[in-house]
């Protein structure tokens, strides 16, 4: 009956660190989460550049946008290693059918998924001189 405090303290610190580690490991796990590619912060910044860029600005006002020189400048922004995307530049947003949906070719494989998308409005003149609005919306999906 001696030891008995002994052994009474031996438990609680047991169960104080117990107690410390687990709660290290819900800030651990939380830490992790964070960290991890923030996909909305992704597209508004990629999106925010095309509208910052000219070029593309222009590409995209008159309709003659290069798809392949369009996907590079994409590649460059989202990583694809495990990422797919697909982009849909669509008319005016304030008609009624703006056909602005994931081309049939990437539905399948983007079926069953969490697909992330955002979109950007883009105005300016065109070279006849009249105020053009067009829309560009990107898909995101995470591969396989």
């Amino acid at each position: 009956m001696v030891n008995r405090k002994g052994w009474v303290r031996i438990v609680e610190a047991t169960i104080m660190i117990l107690l410390i580690m687990s709660v290290l490991v819900i800030v651990n796990r939380e830490r992790k989460i964070k960290s991890g590619l923030d996909i909305d912060d992704l597209l508004y910044k990629t999106l925010d550049e095309i509208a910052k860029d000219d070029q593309k600005r222009s590409q995209i006002i008159t309709s003659q946008v290069e798809e392949n020189s369009f996907k590079n400048f994409l590649d460059g922004r989202i990583p694809i290693n495990y990422l797919s995307y697909d982009f849909e530049i669509c008319s005016s947003p304030e008609t009624e059918n703006d056909n602005c949906n994931l081309a049939a070719s990437n539905k399948q494989s983007a079926e069953r998924k969490d697909i992330f998308t955002s979109e950007r409005i883009i105005g300016g003149y065109n070279p006849q001189g009249t105020f053009t609005i067009k829309k560009i919306k990107i898909y995101v999906w995470i591969r396989n």
